[in-house]
């Protein structure tokens, strides 16, 4: 008697969600393409407005989404725009991976720029995404998800 008054593991299967950081570059928007192809939910990330529209209309354009795109646009590290992103994720499905697209930045001088100058710019991009991976682990270890840097 107590087994039929127990919750059913059987669950219906629930949509793949993946958090894309920096989307609106080159590997972050061919990332997303990957997904989307594949059905999954793709949350992405981007600071510049502009690319991130341009971005949501190629991608609505694309025959072969079976996919949904979220776009989420600000700073990795502004405590609302974490919100909405933790929000998007409860919402949708689950969070199965976090794709943290570090180093994708595109100086506007590369040349000009001294190598600390650089490096200061990669770090700022890999600990930028620090405060999103500690809003998400609780999602990541629950479907056993994964980092991807």
């Amino acid at each position: 008697m107590a087994d039929s008054q127990a919750p059913s593991t059987d669950q219906d299967p629930v949509q793949p969600v993946v958090l894309i950081t920096r989307v609106g570059s080159w590997v972050g928007a061919e990332a997303a393409v990957h997904f989307l192809k594949r059905g999954v939910t793709v949350i992405g990330v981007g600071s510049n407005p502009d690319r991130i529209s341009e971005l949501t209309c190629a991608l609505a354009k694309l025959s072969h989404n079976k996919g949904k795109f979220i776009p989420c646009v600000g700073v990795l590290t502004s405590p609302e725009l974490q919100d909405q992103i933790v929000e998007h994720i409860k919402s949708e499905g689950q969070l199965t991976a976090f794709v943290h697209n570090v180093g994708a930045y595109e100086p506007l001088n590369a040349q000009e720029r001294e190598p600390i100058e650089q490096w200061v710019a990669l770090q700022k991009s890999l600990l930028e995404a620090l405060p999103m991976a500690h809003r998400v682990r609780a999602f990541l270890r629950k479907q056993k998800g994964r980092v991807v840097n």
